[in-house]
């Protein structure tokens, strides 16, 4: 799980100070690359055994089956939808491990029968890991929030 913007995939070198700028680029990349709806920059961000499990509970591990699992919803119930990052906070571990939230929504999403859905507030929680001087996603966990039970509806 995915600011909205036209960039390519360019890797976060190991000269920048800051990883949680670079960070934040890999979110923006993903949600560019979901906007463009271009499976392979969506999966850019991931490390090559990173994992996915998205808001609906599909699974997808390894970088090459994170994009061909963006290549079937892309192509499928996401098709033609726009991602925004609405919020994004970064927690660096240590130098080379962190981890991200962001709250984001996915709109234009359409049912089986063609008609429209409302906006999709979900958060997105991973882990990244910086290798070979470049930060990637190691693990992505989306998901919606439920109303609490018995509260009233907002």
């Amino acid at each position: 799980m995915a600011a909205v913007g036209a960039a390519t995939f360019v890797p976060a070198q190991a000269t920048e100070a800051p990883g949680k700028a670079a960070i934040e680029r890999l979110s923006s990349e993903f949600a560019a690359g979901w906007n463009a709806h271009d499976a392979k920059k969506m999966a850019a961000v991931w490390a090559a055994d990173g994992d996915l499990i998205n808001p609906f509970g599909q699974k997808a591990h390894g970088r090459d089956g994170i994009e061909k699992f963006f290549e079937g919803e892309q192509s499928g119930p996401m098709k033609g939808t726009t991602y925004k990052i609405e919020s994004t906070s970064v927690r660096e571990l240590d130098p080379n491990c962190a981890v991200v939230d962001w709250d984001a929504v996915v709109t234009g999403m359409m049912d089986a029968g063609g008609k429209a859905q409302p906006p999709f507030p979900h958060h997105v929680f991973g882990v990244c890991v910086k290798r070979g001087g470049r930060w990637q996603a190691a693990a992505i966990r989306g998901f919606g929030f439920e109303p609490v039970p018995g509260a009233p509806a907002k």
